[in-house]
């Protein structure tokens, strides 16, 4: 949710307002249980239990008319994947599978040379700045470090959190909402407004570093 919502400007210009969630049957682990509980008898107590459906997918609508879809695999056996993508009016991103491509329009990806380009033209700030540092200490591939370096730097700098309690508060609802809408047969749900309605006016996330700080990043 996290990434998309920055990038949808959720709760810094925009805001979600009503979710619907359904969630398929359970295939697989009602039935595994069973074939655990053959030889281990520690599984018996899970025979005839009810489980998760295997896959749960929640729409929801923000303020600005763009729409979410956020799918949650319990158990269906497939590769890896965060299904991360956007689809916009001018071109098409997705992350993974990895390598990330870019389309714009029906066509065809653009090709390596031309994603190349496009990274170097639109590499934000923060990563200009830190991101050599953050690949050498590690941690993800540099992002645990990136995402530290962030933090402290707003909080000594008295810059506002990219992150803040009315995101995480916004986020983490999701889940209860979509157990409430399966429950009651996919109904929407109204998602509350935990920035009393600051959202109008908060300012996005500065990954570009525009308001400058002071940390020195070594």
């Amino acid at each position: 949710m996290g990434p998309i919502c920055q990038i949808l400007k959720v709760n810094r210009g925009n805001k979600m307002e009503y979710m619907s969630s359904m969630s398929s049957k359970d295939f697989m682990l009602g039935q595994k249980a069973k074939e655990m509980a053959a030889t281990d008898k520690q599984f018996e107590s899970y025979i005839d239990k009810p489980f998760r459906g295997n896959m749960n997918i929640s729409n929801i609508l923000t303020n600005s008319g763009s729409t979410i879809m956020l799918q949650h695999d319990v158990s269906s056996p497939r590769p890896y994947s965060r299904l991360h993508l956007i689809s916009g009016t001018k071109a098409f991103a997705q992350k993974y599978p990895l390598p990330g491509k870019i389309a714009i329009g029906h066509a065809d990806f653009l090709s390596a040379e031309e994603m190349t380009k496009l990274e170097q033209q639109y590499t934000p700030g923060i990563v200009k700045k830190i991101g050599e540092l953050a690949k050498q200490i590690g941690g993800h591939g540099g992002m645990d470090f990136m995402m530290d370096w962030r933090l402290i730097d707003c909080l000594r700098n008295g810059l506002p959190m990219d992150m803040d309690v009315y995101d995480a508060a916004s986020w983490s609802v999701i889940g209860p909402l979509s157990e409430w809408s399966v429950a009651n047969g996919s109904q929407p749900i109204e998602v509350p407004d935990f920035t009393a309605g600051h959202w109008k006016n908060n300012q996005v996330h500065d990954i570009e570093l525009a308001r400058e700080t002071s940390i020195v990043s070594s």
